[in-house]
């Protein structure tokens, strides 16, 4: 399966690389700490998650189910010069897809 590439290059902005997302907010400690909410959520989940013995066939048909929940991927290359490749693949192509996607993108002399 494949799905539309989207292939876009761009140069990141080099203010944003100067300044992670994450440094950008201080959260308050509040915010890390649990309420009762927080609690009576994690204990009615604990219990949905405990394992139960399964068939192969049982544990293949929740991964394909896992599997749909994303209908594409969005990866990012590094490309000399400092400016960025973004393509859109689906979850399950193979590596050798985005080599190619990569290769494309390449001047003749660094195809090489």
């Amino acid at each position: 399966a494949s799905v539309p590439r989207r292939t876009r290059i761009f140069r990141p902005d080099a203010h944003a690389q100067r300044k992670p997302h994450a440094a950008a907010e201080e959260l308050p400690d509040e915010f890390f700490e649990l309420t009762e909410k927080d609690l009576r959520t994690m204990a009615i989940n604990s219990g949905k998650q405990e394992e139960q013995l399964q068939t192969q066939a049982m544990r293949e048909l929740k991964r394909l189910q896992a599997m749909r929940e994303y209908d594409r991927a969005v990866i990012r290359v590094r490309l000399p010069g400092g400016l960025l490749m973004q393509a859109d693949f689906h979850p399950q192509e193979a590596v050798c897809e985005v080599i190619e996607e990569v290769r494309r993108c390449l001047s003749d002399d660094l195809r090489r």
